[in-house]
């Protein structure tokens, strides 16, 4: 993935993340709600069990689909590309600000100072 797109991705990630928590409670609420209720011990476990074992089965699908999953391997770097990151790191750069120096200084728009690291 490009260093790029990487924020982006995350944020993807963690939307979809709290998106199947939020649809997962739901659901097994719902299954435990049909099956029994909190008013007794027996019922409370009649509610429990399909509701757990419902869980494990999304659970275990969902292994088996990041199984599934291409894995790429990602390019090496090249000699220059890392002398130029070492450069900059040696330096105290970091995106294209020295340490210490606020973005605002520069006024530069940013995509123009992101676009000169890619």
């Amino acid at each position: 993935m490009d260093a790029h797109h990487r924020g982006k991705a995350s944020g993807a990630n963690n939307t979809v993340r709290e998106i199947g928590g939020a649809l997962g409670t739901a659901v097994l609420s719902s299954v435990f709600v049909h099956y029994g209720s909190p008013r007794g011990p027996q019922d409370f476990v009649d509610g429990m069990r399909p509701a757990i074992w419902i869980g494990v089965a999304v659970v275990l699908v969902g292994a088996l689909c990041a199984l599934a999953i291409p894995r790429t391997v990602t390019a090496k770097r090249t000699p220059a590309a890392e002398e130029q990151e070492n450069e900059r790191t040696r330096l105290g750069v970091s995106n294209g600000h020295p340490q210490g120096r606020p973005a605002q200084d520069r006024r530069a728009p940013v995509g123009a100072v992101c676009a000169r690291w890619r």
